[in-house]
């Protein structure tokens, strides 16, 4: 049995992130793909657009994703085809991100303040799930 394996090429950028504002705040950076699967320090993910990217005469798939990593937020771009990596330095692309990214800020805010509130080790297991109570202690036992 042949197995078809498709390569998706990924580029990473840090977010600047207010209540006002996400903006796009540093340099794109080449990552692994295989480094976004399964990644504890990814700890939340949002596809945020996907399209068809003409470029030259060439066509390839297109996605922006959202990503908090070690509570860091940053965009991801995944791409089909690695010659559309030039998109990323063209203003016309950049324009087109950033519009994306401003239409879903308020969600990417959401997320990344909720983030940002949780303390460190507090994710439940199995065992601590139950009802709370009024004064918000577990009442499963």
């Amino acid at each position: 049995m042949s197995v078809f394996t498709s390569n998706i090429y990924v580029y990473e950028a840090p977010l600047g992130i207010s209540e006002k504002k996400v903006v796009i705040s540093g340099s794109w950076s080449s990552v692994s793909i295989a480094s976004q699967y399964m990644d504890p320090s990814h700890v939340s993910h949002l596809r945020l657009h996907n399209w068809k990217q003409q470029y030259d005469s060439k066509t390839t798939l297109m996605c922006i994703d959202f990503v908090v990593k070690d509570k860091k937020p940053v965009i991801l771009i995944k791409m089909k085809d690695n010659s559309f990596r030039q998109c990323l330095e063209n203003d016309t692309f950049l324009s087109y991100t950033n519009e994306i990214i401003k239409k879903r800020s308020k969600t990417i805010w959401s997320i990344y303040t909720a983030i940002q509130q949780e303390q460190p080790g507090e994710t439940a297991d199995a065992s601590q799930l139950g009802s709370a109570g009024s004064v918000g202690t577990n009442q499963s036992k």
